[in-house]
């Protein structure tokens, strides 16, 4: 809650109107709230959902992951957007129209050892996309997946903490790590009218990654220490 509330004060502050909301996006009651409650602040429809959320879970061989582990990654992956859909489309079936953009990555097409939850449930985000999209295109409400490659966030540190993307062993192509700005910037895209022919897409912001079938890592960075 503490960094939306310093984005929404940073929107705020350029001009825009902007408020945080907390909510458990595995749980349809809080979900179906949020929105409600987003809808009667800003006086208007919603027209735009960004579903965002996720978590890697606990990065090891498959078998070593628990069935509660398992279910609560797929909890914020794939339920999470879902819900979010669910319950976004009401307001923008009021407004006429509407954009849904879902954050898959570049682990929705190759697969990385002891990865196993997280990879199924961007695989599943994928699909998900595609099939909102087919469902709510005579709506006018475009849904797309952009999915990005080695970004440099908390998540990916946390995943790969022994990288070192200054070294001859960079993940992507051009040899560094993406930014968060970089992939914000698709998603913006995604959003706007600017992308009205493309829905049921998956946007790769990969750079480059998955063209030679993902990073040329040794294995020890695809362990957490």
């Amino acid at each position: 809650m503490e960094a939306a509330s310093a984005t929404a004060a940073e929107i705020a502050a350029t001009g825009g109107a902007a408020r945080a909301y907390a909510c458990d996006v595995g749980d349809g009651g809080a979900v179906e709230e949020t929105f409600a409650r987003i809808e009667a602040d800003f006086g208007e429809p919603i027209s735009v959902l960004h579903a965002n959320a996720g978590i890697e879970g606990r990065i090891a061989p498959f078998w070593e992951v628990s069935a509660e582990e398992w279910d609560r990654v797929f909890a914020v992956n794939v339920r999470g957007p879902f819900l979010c859909a669910k319950h976004a489309q009401p307001s923008m079936l009021r407004k006429g129209r509407g954009s849904i953009v879902i954050t898959g990555s570049n682990s929705s097409f190759i697969a990385f050892p002891g990865w196993a939850a997280y990879t199924a449930s961007k695989g599943a985000v994928l699909m998900l996309a595609k099939s909102l999209a087919i469902d709510l295109a005579p709506h006018n409400i475009r849904v797309n997946a952009v999915c990005p490659g080695p970004t440099d966030t908390a998540m990916f540190r946390r995943g790969h903490p022994s990288v070192d993307a200054a070294a001859d062993e960079a993940p992507n192509v051009d040899g560094r790590l993406g930014t968060a700005d970089e992939i914000a910037n698709v998603v913006l895209f995604a959003a706007s009218s600017d992308a009205s022919a493309v829905t049921a897409s998956a946007l790769v912001a990969d750079y480059g990654n998955t063209a030679r079938g993902g990073p040329t890592w040794p294995s020890e960075h695809y362990w957490t220490v």
